[in-house]
């Protein structure tokens, strides 16, 4: 991470630290909620990554096979 993402995460952190104390929450509290709503983002995405991957798998082995339409016959059968 380069400078500028530090200075916009510890901007965020600021911010909700400063919301929390508002709402009479803990410094540990806000921490805490913090951490665990970034976990759980990054636990959505790594499940909806994984649900495509396994989407596009099943839609590979379960696609329609092609089968031609099917057609009456160009000339009526004769007698054998």
């Amino acid at each position: 991470m380069n400078t500028a993402h530090w200075a916009d995460v510890r901007e965020e952190v600021c911010t909700h630290l400063e919301i929390g104390r508002g709402m009479g929450e803990t410094e540990l509290d806000t921490m805490t909620r913090l951490v665990w709503l970034e976990r759980r983002n990054h636990l959505d995405a790594i499940e909806n990554a994984v649900a495509a991957a396994l989407d596009r798998e099943r839609g590979q082995a379960t696609r329609p096979a092609r089968v031609l339409q099917w057609k009456p016959p160009l000339r009526s059968p004769g007698p054998f």
